[in-house]
């Protein structure tokens, strides 16, 4: 099984070493409008975020690879431009304006997602830790939090968990200064350093080894660029979104008017048709369509090993049970987390080991008098400047914290390698969620050198640094990535593409800052939504310190092997497929499908690939292409419902129809 036919977007011929700039005929303007139009359009998409993921946690249009609300926006800005179009053609957007809006969006958006900066909130006041009775903190943890991370007085805690007040008294502003300003320049160091890594990264991936980059095909198509032109009047299209928008609507109506029957997309756990023990795993199956619609796009030879190795994963389980050692906890055996962060290890690792002689050229470029490229959003010497600061910022930052001094760069090179395989995996692969549910340095530390290893400041600073590699389904990284290949897919130099994402990042940081604590006094964070979302996962956070603090472990043998095992089937397969040109097994594959992602959308990716398999071998290419507008309409029908059913409860408060999770 091969990629399939080869994606639409334009690319440009490998180079051998780094390029001068070139001259373009067709470089589209981007001009001052459109950038006021993205900072404008970014203050109501993350407080549309941070209500719906964090005070009601429902809908989470972010835990998606191709986030809902910005192909909402995306669409309305479209519309609106149109519109514009036909009174004032001189005024309108072109398409690459049309696509920096989507990619300073989604850039914002991934910061305000449920997977960032609320898990800052949730260590920075942690008001579990007070004792109900006596009115005061344990001391047993209280002592090892940096104080200028942390709010410790009890009032302004109090105040955030119960509401009823503003934030804006002296009081809370006052106790809260400190910490949100270091929160924020510590965010700001970790986006400077994935920027400069994915300026490093993004001319290697997108002009030499052309990667697909999946999950732009709906936002292309969106704005006619590629074979999709006249997308919306296809009668296919049509078909998809009427097909998608009215399963939604109905689904919609049926939960505010129980009266009207709805159609069950939403995973149901078949383990409960297993007989016992068996039925002691967690195997959801679902069939939604917009998930069959994205799925319709990603190489045939990875979703295909998505599936095959998701499905190896509930074997060992199974297997597990039979014999006895199942252990379904954090960290027990089998592990998708441990699974996982071994497949992530081996795909950055090998990423950052093919590049040898592209990064000895890069050191060489930056070494010269400052240049400009075309294809790189920042030059060599630029990169070398900005990341070593940045990177010697956050190092310099976790050191205070209290990591131990030698695992500052032990835990720094695992997260980047980390953020390296995740942005491969994205812009190879196109998952519909990169879910990689506590797979992070410290769970790799832990495994490898057990907490006896580590001083109870470290532990602190674990948990402290968790918001960094919590759950990885809206990491910036990856944005970043996507907006640089939007620059070369409209002939236009990358570094364009940098001003965009620095505005949109501190904008967005500054909404969701604003909105989390604005909403927490004045809403307050008990009985609002489904969940009391800060104060359980703050509460969970710190039971794992106190846990790792109280009873330290050494080292156990089966959590290495869930370590190396799949770090070692990664470089295996990586090196078998450059032997056998059809192997159908893919690394990203593996490490996909053995974290906790799939579960949710295992079964329309095998329906999606079965499709594409079949369309391609007795269709090929051009029934790919006829049936594409059919699957886009799935997507971009459900999309649209589910932002409407979005937008309406948080108008009206009324719990409505969650089209994902929730």
């Amino acid at each position: 099984m091969g990629h399939g036919p080869a994606t639409t977007m334009s690319s440009t011929k490998p180079q051998n070493k780094i390029s001068s700039p070139t001259e373009t005929s067709r470089e589209p303007p981007l001009r001052l409008r459109a950038l006021v139009l993205g900072l404008v359009v970014i203050v109501p998409n993350c407080y549309w975020i941070a209500m719906s993921e964090i005070i009601w946690y429902k809908d989470f249009p972010t835990c998606l690879s191709l986030f809902v609300n910005s192909v909402f926006t995306l669409a309305l800005v479209v519309a609106f431009n149109r519109l514009l179009a036909f009174f004032s053609p001189r005024l309108s957007l072109n398409r690459f304006e049309l696509l920096v809006i989507y990619s300073m969006t989604c850039a914002a958006s991934s910061l305000a997602s449920l997977d960032m900066i609320p898990w800052i909130f949730a260590v920075a006041a942690p008001a579990f830790r007070i004792d109900p009775v006596n009115d005061r903190w344990d001391p047993t943890l209280l002592h090892l939090l940096p104080r200028w991370l942390v709010v410790t007085k009890m009032h302004v805690l109090k105040m955030f968990y119960e509401g009823h007040t503003s934030f804006y008294r002296p009081e809370y502003l006052r106790a809260w200064a400190i910490p949100l300003a270091a929160w924020f320049a510590f965010v700001l160091l970790l986006l400077a350093t994935m920027l400069c890594l994915t300026s490093l990264f993004s001319q290697r991936w997108i002009h030499h080894e052309k990667l697909s980059f999946p999950i732009l095909e709906i936002p292309l198509a969106m704005v006619g660029e590629g074979p999709f032109r006249g997308l919306f009047s296809r009668p296919a299209f049509l078909l998809g979104a009427g097909l998608g928008l009215g399963l939604d609507l109905l689904n919609g109506l049926s939960q505010l008017y129980p009266v009207i029957p709805c159609i069950h997309v939403k995973w149901y756990n078949v383990s409960a048709l297993f007989p016992s023990p068996y039925n002691q795993i967690w195997f959801p199956a679902s069939l939604f369509p917009f998930c069959i619609g994205l799925s319709y796009f990603l190489p045939a030879d990875i979703a295909f090993s998505t599936w095959f190795f998701f499905l190896i994963r509930k074997a060992l389980e199974l297997s597990a049970i039979g014999l006895g050692v199942y252990e379904p906890t954090v960290g027990g055996f089998p592990s998708s987390h441990l699974l996982s962060c071994g497949g992530l290890l081996g795909l950055g690792l090998m990423a950052f080991w093919r590049g040898g002689p592209y990064w000895k050229n890069m050191v060489k470029e930056a070494m010269k008098p400052s240049g400009v490229s075309a294809d790189l959003p920042l030059s060599p010497r630029a990169t070398l400047v900005l990341g070593s600061t940045s990177l010697l910022g956050l190092m310099v930052m976790m050191r205070a914290m209290g990591l131990q001094a030698w695992l500052v760069p032990v835990y720094v090179a695992i997260y980047f390698l980390f953020m390296l395989a995740i942005t491969r995996l994205r812009v190879e692969l196109g998952p519909i969620s990169h879910e990689f549910y506590q797979a992070g340095p410290n769970r790799v530390l832990l495994a490898a050198l057990g907490s006896r290893s580590f001083t109870h400041e470290s532990s602190s600073a674990f948990t402290l640094m968790r918001f960094m590699n919590a759950i990885h389904r809206s990491s910036p990284m990856p944005q970043q990535m996507e907006a640089m290949k939007i620059a070369q897919v409209m002939r236009s130099p990358a570094r364009r593409m940098v001003l965009p994402l620095v505005l949109a990042s501190l904008v967005g940081l500054v909404v969701t800052f604003w909105t989390v604590m604005h909403q927490s006094y004045r809403l307050g964070n008990y009985g609002v939504g489904d969940r009391d979302w800060f104060f359980t996962t703050g509460n969970w956070l710190y039971q794992d310190m106190h846990e790792w603090i109280t009873n330290p472990r050494g080292v156990r043998s089966r959590d290495i092997a869930q370590l190396v095992v799949p770090l070692a089937a990664v470089f295996g397969f990586g090196w078998l497929r450059t032997v056998w040109f059809a192997c159908p097994f893919h690394p990203a594959g593996l490490a996909l499908g053995f974290s906790s992602g799939p579960d949710y959308f295992w079964l329309p990716l095998l329906v999606a690939w079965s499709v594409k398999v079949l369309v391609l071998r007795y269709g090929g290419r051009r029934l790919y292409l006829n049936l594409a507008p059919f699957f886009i309409g799935l997507v971009l029908g459900e999309y649209m419902m589910a932002a409407f059913w979005g937008l309406f409860q948080l108008c009206t408060g009324r719990d409505t129809y969650s089209f994902w999770l929730g």
